[in-house]
């Protein structure tokens, strides 16, 4: 989906504008758990709700992600 490239562009440049880390792993962290994937980490275009989105595995890993950010900040 070219929505998403277009999305990790746009968040770069807020978080440039805000001052703040982009956490660059999060742009991957899907790889292998894409929408229609045997194990997906993002909900399918038909959900009735959340379509598109992460869904509780890929906020987990995002999670994970940022968790990881926040120690290694310290």
């Amino acid at each position: 989906i070219y929505a998403v490239a277009y999305v990790d562009f746009i968040s770069v440049e807020a978080t440039q504008e805000a001052g703040i880390a982009f956490i660059e792993s999060v742009k991957t962290a899907f790889v292998g758990h894409e929408m229609f994937s045997s194990e997906p980490f993002v909900d399918s275009l038909f959900a009735s709700t959340n379509a598109a989105h992460p869904n509780s595995k890929g906020y987990a890993k995002i999670g994970e992600l940022v968790a990881a950010h926040l120690l290694l900040d310290q």
